[in-house]
């Protein structure tokens, strides 16, 4: 197979990443084989999915954010801890995605894609619209604070919409306070149904 030419960008980006793979979670592959998709106008932050990674592995390393915290449902309700795993790691992906390693673009910035802002999953699958995947996500927020020194703390939800959970809901990702005690900012997970929308919540469009 014809070695892929990269653009110096995209080249600088799949070498942080393997620098973060190698780092966060002992995984010391080339990912040579990986075809990486063209990027398109204003799309220009690459996120690539290892197949051996699962969703707790990734919320694991993101664990040490301040107070990061896993949450059920939209109201703010915790799942117990003995539960978490279950429920990370039952979470599947939606079938627009290839199994094994992945890499894709996505807009590269803090919030969420503006023009999807109030589209629920139905809406969003009705129009043909690929988002990320909820390890696609805590992996953006992973290596963005690898690169900044920051978390996101997006102040609108990202709707993980390449996934679903086992409850045939959407798993979102988002940065609040939760306890009323600690007004610290804290980065949870939540849960939303399909046909769930708002104008605190959008999805980020995958280019892949």
């Amino acid at each position: 197979m014809k070695k892929q030419k990269l653009s110096p960008d995209t080249t600088k980006q799949l070498e942080k990443w393997l620098k973060l793979f190698r780092k966060r979670f002992k995984i010391n592959r080339s990912f040579s084989h990986l075809v990486i998709p063209e990027r398109e106008p204003g799309v220009g932050r690459l996120i690539i999915e290892p197949h051996e990674l699962t969703n707790m592995e990734v919320f694991k390393a993101i664990r040490r954010f301040p107070a990061s915290y896993m949450v059920f449902d939209r109201r703010r309700s915790f799942l117990p801890n003995k539960l978490l795993n279950i429920t990370l790691d039952t979470i599947t992906d939606s079938s627009l995605f290839t199994k094994g390693d992945r890499a894709y673009w996505i807009r590269d910035q803090v919030e969420p894609d503006n023009d999807l802002i109030n589209y629920s999953t139905n809406q969003l699958v009705k129009k043909h619209i690929t988002c990320i995947t909820l390890r696609g996500m805590m992996l953006y927020e992973l290596i963005y604070h690898e690169e900044t020194g920051h978390p996101l703390k997006a102040e609108i939800d990202t709707l993980c919409a390449g996934s679903r959970t086992i409850h045939d809901g959407v798993p979102c990702v988002g940065w609040g306070t939760i306890y009323r005690d600690k007004p610290k900012c804290e980065l949870f997970i939540s849960h939303s149904k399909l046909k769930t929308h708002g104008t605190e919540l959008s999805s980020r469009r995958v280019i892949m």
